[in-house]
C-alpha cells in the first residue's frame, strides 16, 4: 500500500493572509442538486447575519479555470471540503499545505455517498 504525501503541495505552505475568505474546495457536489440547495442556503446565512459575521465563501469550482494554483489556496484562511469520493487528492494536498479543513462527520459523508452519486 502507497500512502500519498503530497510532497510537491508542501512547498506552498498555509499563509492564511486571505484571513476574511473561506474555500469551498472543488467537489461534484457542489453541482448537484443538493450542493445547489446548500449553496443557496449558505448565501442566505451569510446574508442574515452580515453584521457580524464578516466572512467570504470562495467555491473553487467557480474558478473560470476549473482550478486553483496551490499558492493561492493556501493563502485562504481555512477550506470546506465535501468530498464526492473519499479519496480525493485534494484533502492530502490541502493537509500537506498545513490549511485548516473543515470536513462533515464520517456518517455525513456516508449518507452523501449514498444518495449524491
Amino acid at each position: 500500500v502507497h500512502q500519498r504525501l503530497a510532497l510537491y503541495a508542501e512547498p506552498f505552505a498555509w499563509s492564511g493572509k486571505r484571513k476574511d475568505e473561506v474555500l469551498v474546495m472543488r467537489s461534484m457536489i457542489w453541482s448537484r442538486l443538493p450542493g445547489l440547495y446548500f449553496r443557496t442556503l449558505l448565501a442566505a446565512f451569510v446574508h442574515e447575519n452580515r453584521d457580524w459575521f464578516n466572512m467570504k465563501f470562495v467555491f473553487g469550482s467557480d474558478d473560470a479555470s476549473g482550478f486553483l494554483p496551490y499558492g493561492e489556496i493556501a493563502a485562504f484562511r481555512c477550506a470546506v471540503l465535501v468530498p464526492n469520493d473519499l479519496t480525493m487528492a485534494s484533502f492530502v494536498e490541502a493537509f500537506a499545505m498545513g490549511l485548516p479543513i473543515f470536513l462533515p462527520h464520517n456518517e455525513w459523508l456516508y449518507r452523501l455517498q449514498k444518495s449524491v452519486p
